[in-house]
């Protein structure tokens, strides 16, 4: 998007320093015009991108000893359109009756700078100047050996032991019993008589 930022002054000295200091502060130059004089105005001013509506109401003014300040604020730099409404608001401009003085319009992109570019065809590798090509591992291309061949382990130790069998028997085989407690017995029977037999 580029926005065209546009303010009557009423002589030219005041739109030439206005012109001068946004300049200074970092707006192109190039995107800078000062249109003033009677000849040919209104033609200048489209030719600066300004809406034939609205110059068709500059023309009289400027035409009459007036001049018009321009400025196409587009990406760069940052904040350039704000910079300039801020700055040719601030030099009291005159009231031509202009609607819109801060007009966004769309900026097409050249179509000569792609002559000859094919980005976008028929190849699923859009993105490869040797289309069709096989390439190989990023790995090989570097000369750095990313990935390699891995064995066959158990273990997540180098060696191949069981984390178990390296710390400690965590796990082990146990014998066929009916108590929890070392040598056998029922608990009821070590510490207390719990059920009896009655006669």
């Amino acid at each position: 998007m580029t926005t065209i930022v546009t303010r009557l002054y009423r002589d030219a000295a005041t739109a030439e320093a206005l012109a001068a200091a946004m300049a200074g502060v970092g707006i192109p130059a190039g995107d800078i015009d000062v249109i003033a004089g009677a000849e040919n105005a209104q033609a200048r001013m489209e030719a600066a991108r300004v809406n034939p509506a609205s110059a068709a109401l500059y023309a009289p003014h400027v035409e009459g000893g007036a001049a018009l300040v321009v400025v196409r604020a587009g990406f760069q730099p940052i904040g350039a359109a704000a910079t300039a409404i801020r700055m040719m608001d601030s030099r009291q401009p005159m009231n031509a009756g202009v609607e819109n003085e801060n007009e966004y319009i769309r900026t097409e992109p050249k179509q000569e700078l792609f002559a000859g570019l094919s980005i976008l065809d028929d190849h699923r590798l859009i993105f490869g100047k040797d289309k069709g090509k096989r390439r190989g591992l990023v790995s090989a291309a570097f000369n750095i050996p990313l990935l390699s061949k891995r064995k066959s382990r158990n273990s997540v130790f180098h060696g191949g032991r069981h984390f178990t069998t390296w710390m400690s028997p965590l796990l082990s085989q146990k014998r066929g019993t009916l108590s929890t407690l070392e040598g056998g017995g029922q608990m009821t029977r070590r510490f207390f008589p719990t059920v009896s037999r009655h006669k």
